[in-house]
């Protein structure tokens, strides 16, 4: 007798019990090596390389040495950075912030410290980062709360205005046993090579604040923004384009995403559920954001291609799933398609080529920690003719393989950001996209470097 406490007792099953003639399944090999490898994998995704000391928190029409390419939102890691036109705002890990005009050269040492050979700076430092400090070749003004600005100019001079607080100046070439000097608010110092200096006037008016900042960004932006709109509009016209949506022009009520692409084109609008209108790239631009578990677009794209190429501007919020989702079809037919990034930032293209095989082509690591909250964007090139499938961020290559089988490829019914596979009672996978897009693309040929480059350029949210 068993109580309804007990456990059911174990019945053994018999040694010819009739077997399944389903053949096994066979898992992907992408699944068999994330589950040797993925929790290692995950530790050293999340790893930095180096420590960041600031933040490119702003950006206004900035050009940077040909050897640099910095975008609004970049960490700062200790370096030399040099600004050849614009303006620009760095927030240290200290809590003390630079506005920076070009032509500007300066090096960052630390969270507290940075040298410039050359620009004009104002700094906004909080009790937090009290002690922060400008080195020059001549000088060295260490804060004392709580803003001044700074002047390097090529003769060798330094002016430094206090316009708020106090800052002690140190001249680096003063006698032993000489005072430094301390100025106070509405002071003004300029200093010369070998111990040179007098008092001037202090000029606030002439060096950017943060607000002046703030609306120089935004003018920036309106220009980015309607050339884009321009651009956007050739985009749509290609002949090669088989599905284009540049989420603009919507109602916040809007449950129909409109399909930008050639008007004779078939592909469908995009059926919205659950995402929500939002900000995109520009302030002034709309994206959906993809929050839900079941937010999604559902698209329709007919046809059978040969060669494809990918492209959408996104902004991850996380990497939440093994895979999630940029555009899945639905169903495992034999040609069907599947683009995705895993959560150690790698981008994969996964094509079905049999009954219980796709070949999945991942590229290296691509995607970082420091991309969430940044506007990427992501391209793939499957070309037919040269065998190959090419990985792209922010315009450049990531990585190239070939092709393994020759076969057509459809998407049929499919999903922006998410995956409602037709197996669904049997599996339902979580592929659900944490994040936001703004643009997405499809064309029926494979864009060369050059092409996905120029549409990296053209959409970029601000200069660099």
């Amino acid at each position: 007798m068993h109580s309804r406490f007990d456990p059911p007792p174990v019945t053994d099953i018999a040694a010819d019990e009739p077997k399944s003639t389903l053949p096994p399944y066979k898992l992907p090999q992408y699944l068999v090596e994330a589950g040797a490898s993925g929790d290692a994998a995950r530790r050293e995704f999340q790893r930095m390389d180096e420590r960041a000391v600031a933040v490119l928190s702003r950006v206004a029409d900035a050009s940077w040495s040909s050897s640099m390419r910095l975008a609004q939102g970049a960490r700062l890691t200790a370096g030399r950075f040099v600004l050849e036109s614009g303006v620009v705002q760095m927030e240290f890990l200290s809590g003390a912030n630079l506005v920076i005009e070009g032509p500007a050269d300066i090096e960052l040492i630390s969270t507290m410290s940075v040298f410039c050979r050359k620009g004009k700076l104002r700094a906004r430092v909080p009790l937090q980062a009290h002690g922060f400090t400008i080195e020059t070749a001549t000088h060295r003004a260490v804060d004392l709360g709580t803003e001044f600005a700074i002047d390097i100019r090529d003769e060798g001079s330094t002016e430094v205005h206090v316009l708020e607080g106090e800052v002690r100046l140190e001249d680096k070439a003063r006698a032993a046993g000489t005072e430094n000097r301390q100025l106070l608010h509405g002071d003004a110092f300029r200093g010369q090579a070998g111990g040179r200096g007098a008092p001037i006037e202090v000029d606030a008016p002439r060096f950017i604040d943060a607000e002046r900042l703030i609306q120089l960004s935004e003018q920036d932006a309106q220009s980015r923004y309607d050339k884009w709109r321009e651009r956007s509009r050739t985009i749509a016209a290609n002949p090669a384009m088989v599905a284009y949506f540049n989420f603009e022009d919507h109602s916040r009520s809007d449950r129909v995403l409109h399909q930008d692409g050639p008007l004779e084109n078939e592909s469908s609008p995009g059926a919205i559920v659950g995402c929500q209108w939002t900000e995109g790239r520009w302030p002034m631009k709309q994206a959906l954001e993809f929050k839900g578990v079941e937010d999604r677009v559902r698209v329709n794209i007919p046809g059978e291609y040969r060669s494809i190429s990918l492209a959408c501007w996104i902004r991850i919020d996380g990497f939440d799933r093994f895979l999630s989702s940029l555009l899945l079809a639905e169903g495992h037919d034999l040609g069907e398609v599947h683009w995705q990034f895993s959560d150690t930032g790698k981008l994969q293209l996964g094509v079905k080529v049999g009954d219980l095989h796709s070949d999945d082509y991942f590229s290296d690591v691509a995607l970082r920690p420091t991309d969430v909250g940044r506007w990427v964007h992501v391209a793939c090139v499957y070309d037919h003719e040269a065998r190959c499938v090419t990985h792209y961020l922010d315009g450049r290559r990531v990585s190239t393989e070939p092709t393994r089988h020759d076969i057509a490829l459809r998407f049929g019914a499919s999903e922006l950001g998410n995956w409602l596979p037709d197996d669904y009672h049997q599996d339902h996978r979580v592929r659900n996209f944490n994040g936001r897009m703004d643009e997405f693309a499809l064309f029926k040929t494979a864009l060369s470097d050059v092409e996905v480059r120029k549409m990296y350029e053209d959409g970029m949210p601000s200069s660099y």
